[in-house]
């Protein structure tokens, strides 16, 4: 049985190589620009 600094590292790895990271930066980027813009907030609702 792997020690749980093994399975982290593969869950990191899994994560990094699947474009889940690039996707939840996106994500981000997006949520922070509404958040940052009222005129653009109001828009969107």
């Amino acid at each position: 049985m792997p020690c749980i600094a093994h399975i982290l590292r593969t869950i990191t790895v899994i994560l990094n190589d699947s474009g889940f990271v690039n996707a939840l930066t996106k994500c981000c980027k997006i949520v922070g620009h509404f958040k940052h813009n009222p005129a653009n907030t109001s828009e969107l609702q």
